[in-house]
């Protein structure tokens, strides 16, 4: 039941249960474990800002100030972390925000097993690190779709640009389009007559294929689908995840 509120696993044993059989089964025998959680647990954004903290304690620090009124949860007792994208101007900034006793839930399953949670990331940035970036162009949108709600991402040259999630929409393109409309107002270059480029495909996580196939015909959209292409990729999600 994953939220921003406690609690997200209302009976620990059934994880626990499900999570040791699988270990076994996959024959694993370290202690290191990346927890990779809905991203319904975690408050996910992007940040422009003139100025940004040289030290570490003063980003923390600046992170929770921006976003305290934004989020419905004390900030003062939640997880944060961030990622400077990039700079030209502006410093764009990818910040996560958990409360504690969100993501305890999680960490405590694994620690209940005698194993160590390292990391934990959001579904979305983990599935991201399987992106072939060289197979996309300079601009992509990537989709993600769950039970509960649908992501909608687009990357610049591999780097994440916009980032909305919608709970629960009545359809997928009434959850993707307006992401397309602030990609065609915001993002998109324009052509010597004026009009802006827009998306020929997207890329998409989701095994729901009932609720996805009429979207990508009313949008016109081409689907490429996201999936592990070698035994490599199964440790991508490692790659670069923000630690907690």
């Amino acid at each position: 039941m994953p939220g921003l509120k406690a609690p997200n696993i209302p009976d620990p044993s059934l994880i626990e249960d499900a999570l040791k059989r699988a270990l076994d089964e996959s024959g694993f025998s370290g202690s290191d474990l990346i927890v990779v959680i809905p991203d319904d647990a975690v408050r996910i954004t992007l940040i422009g800002t003139e100025s940004f903290p040289s030290t570490e304690s003063e980003q923390d620090a600046f992170i929770r100030w921006k976003l305290k009124k934004n989020v419905p949860f004390d900030v003062a007792e939640a997880k944060v972390d961030y990622m400077k994208l990039g700079e030209n101007g502006v410093v764009d900034i990818l910040a996560l925000l958990s409360p504690a006793t969100v993501t305890s839930q999680y960490q405590g399953v694994v620690d209940r097993l005698g194993l160590h949670p390292g990391v934990v990331t959001p579904s979305t940035l983990s599935a991201l690190n399987l992106l072939n970036i060289d197979r996309l162009a300079s601009d992509a949108l990537f989709v993600k779709v769950n039970r509960v709600s649908v992501v909608t991402s687009i990357l610049r040259n591999g780097t994440l640009r916009f980032y909305r999630k919608v709970v629960r929409p009545d359809s997928l393109e009434q959850a993707i389009y307006p992401t397309l409309m602030y990609y065609q107002d915001k993002l998109a270059e324009t052509s010597n007559d004026g009009s802006a480029s827009g998306f020929k495909e997207m890329t998409l996580c989701s095994e729901i294929d009932e609720y996805v196939r009429p979207a990508t015909r009313k949008l016109g959209l081409a689907v490429r689908p996201l999936y592990s292409a070698g035994l490599e990729d199964i440790y991508k999600p490692a790659l670069g995840a923000l630690q907690q």
